[in-house]
């Protein structure tokens, strides 16, 4: 349950200041990972959790990735 409220609570907090939602749950994920408040330990369900959540969040940015743009900033 405190992971979800967790999420739930840094990701209201990035929409209102209009940030990307993927922002909240990183920041949600160190606040209550093993290297922050230490309520999960780090065993090979959470590394393999951990890799499969490293994986969204390349899909994601793939999503958002767009050629013509990155192409204009270097103009």
């Amino acid at each position: 349950m405190i992971p979800i409220i967790a999420l739930v609570l840094a990701v209201g907090v990035f929409k209102f200041l209009r940030m990307p939602a993927a922002m909240g749950y990183l920041l949600a994920g160190l606040a209550i990972g093993p290297h922050g408040s230490g309520l999960f330990v780090a065993g090979d369900d959470t590394r393999f959790l951990a890799e499969l959540g490293l994986v969204f969040l390349m899909l994601m940015v793939g999503l958002e990735f767009s050629l013509p743009r990155l192409l204009g900033l270097a103009d």
